[in-house]
């Protein structure tokens, strides 16, 4: 897979270069951007006159497609991070619940593993098995069920 990322990259790289040479003439080109934004002649007499009409210096369009290019990746790059510290959050925190999840069921199986141990203690004293009640062999079967039974076993 890190072959194919490294081609890809290439390829795209390659394709860059190849479309800048083969355009080399339109991107050399000098160029001076300007805007007027009113076009009255009462507002050229305003001393803010180089905000509503501006010109630039000339520079080549290649200057220009590289700072719009830098300006994205930087946007893309400030984006990506705050995302990437919202995403590191959400995590840290389902984290913090998943330890917390594990402690308590830990805390409860060994609660369950003492009260094991405390049972098996309690059958096997004596004293104390004449008051346990096990349910597993307490008969749930109705009245009449119970004198069917004995019937049974009288006869």
């Amino acid at each position: 897979m890190r072959k194919v990322k490294i081609g890809y990259w290439v390829t795209i790289f390659v394709l860059l270069v190849l479309f800048f040479v083969q355009n080399q003439d339109f991107f050399m080109q000098k160029v001076a951007f300007s805007w007027n934004i009113i076009n009255i002649d009462a507002l050229a007499n305003l001393d803010w006159k180089w905000f509503i009409d501006y010109k630039t210096s000339e520079w080549q369009l290649i200057i220009f497609f590289l700072a719009y290019f830098l300006a994205g990746v930087v946007v893309t790059f400030i984006y990506s991070f705050f995302i990437q510290l919202k995403y590191t959050r959400t995590i840290s925190s389902l984290n913090r619940t998943c330890t917390l999840h594990l402690d308590k069921i830990s805390e409860l199986e060994s609660e369950v593993a003492s009260l094991r141990s405390g049972s098996s203690l309690r059958e096997s004293a004596p004293e104390i098995k004449e008051d346990v009640i096990d349910i597993s062999s307490k008969e749930t079967d109705s009245p009449e069920k119970k004198k069917l039974k004995k019937k049974e076993k009288s006869s």
